[in-house]
């Protein structure tokens, strides 16, 4: 605890004097912060009927909004004059200041429409009218966009993307669900020809959780372990550059998928897992081919030893099924795609003459970045 301590002072009377405090500049009265669509002076929005809000300050006890005007120009001159060319609301008895629909004429595309707030306050009195803001409008209507959808793939992924490949499934999925393992393996193989040699090569698989691939016995992806929190990138590729484990020829693509039974809830999964993959190859020549997972691959439950290997006779095995989304499921098989690498694209363009504005209009599937 702090305790007082009183100094004997020699001589006069000291009196200490407080400076005083220099004056706040005083804060505006009335309506401020006016937002359009909850966004300060919004840069090319297409709302045909924006909102409209502002706040009001006023320190006074009891303070309130009783009565609100709306006045849009074209011009910022016009409201400083106390006109509107565009549309006024006239006087509203309210105390409505959020999302306040604009009501005047049709918004033209690309215009800036600027507009200022009067508000009346408990006594019916006006309060100073608010500080001008504005918004812009975009291009407004989707036939007015005049540009083309454009955009980039490599070889590699247009060859992937355009493949015809199937989600597939194990006939005898329900013969292991009723042995109530803890994880169902499914093991897929399939032979591919390659009439040329190969310049690169990539294969492209997944399952229900993961899968393990191995190409001419040799393998290739290995599959992920069940995390702590029991929850895997379900049904999403994962990606194995294979093109010094293929030959001209016969080649053997041999996958196994490793199902985890129980999902994240504790709920029991004994649905028919499926699995899809992909081979994408560039040959020396420079053209492209695929290899999709079909109704053609061959598949078994408790495969024999060394059912990886190229020479591993398969005649045994039943052909896959196709797996469709049955009507009205939650959980669709979607599409295994993760998202592309990023893309860069640039153009030039001559301009003559001063630049009085300019504007990009501008969209994208995605994240995207201006320069």
């Amino acid at each position: 605890m702090r305790k007082a301590v009183f100094l004997p002072v020699a001589g006069a009377m000291l009196l200490a004097v407080a400076p005083v405090a220099a004056q706040k500049t005083a804060e505006p009265t009335g309506p401020v912060v006016l937002r359009v669509d909850n966004l300060e002076n919004p840069l090319g929005i297409d709302d045909p009927s924006p909102r409209l809000s502002w706040q009001l300050h006023d320190l006074a006890r009891g303070a309130k909004q009783t009565a609100y005007e709306v006045l849009v120009a074209s011009q910022a001159a016009l409201l400083d004059q106390n006109k509107s060319d565009v549309w006024d609301s006239g006087k509203i008895t309210s105390n409505e200041s959020l999302n306040v629909r604009y009501s005047g004429p049709a918004l033209s595309a690309s215009t800036r429409y600027f507009w200022r707030v009067k508000a009346w306050n408990a006594a019916g009195q006006q309060y100073p009218a608010s500080a001008t803001g504005w918004w812009e409008t975009g291009l407004m209507k989707q036939d007015a966009w005049h540009a083309q959808w454009i955009g980039y793939e490599t070889g590699e992924e247009a060859t992937a993307r355009g493949a015809p490949a199937q989600w597939i499934a194990n006939p005898d999925s329900q013969v292991l669900a009723a042995e109530k393992g803890a994880e169902q393996r499914y093991a897929y193989r399939a032979i591919i020809n390659l009439p040329k040699p190969v310049r690169f090569a990539a294969l492209y698989a997944t399952g229900q959780d993961t899968v393990s691939a191995w190409i001419n016995g040799a393998q290739v992806l290995s599959e992920e372990p069940l995390p702590a929190w029991k929850q895997m990138p379900w049904r999403k590729f994962v990606r194995a550059e294979v093109t010094k484990s293929l030959a001209p020829g016969s080649n053997t693509i041999a996958i196994e998928s490793l199902h985890y039974v129980v999902n994240p809830n504790g709920m029991v999964i004994d649905d028919e897992p499926p699995m899809i993959a992909t081979l994408v190859v560039q040959y020396t020549d420079g053209s492209w081919e695929s290899f999709a997972s079909s109704p053609e691959w061959k598949t078994a439950i408790h495969p024999a030893a060394g059912w990886q290997s190229k020479d591993f006779n398969d005649a045994a095995w039943k052909n896959a099924i196709v797996r469709v989304d049955p009507p009205g499921t939650t959980d669709p098989l979607g599409h295994p795609w993760r998202a592309d690498s990023v893309k860069e694209l640039r153009t030039k363009f001559q301009l003559y003459g001063g630049i009085k504005s300019a504007r990009l209009y501008i969209t994208a599937l995605g994240e995207y970045e201006v320069f």
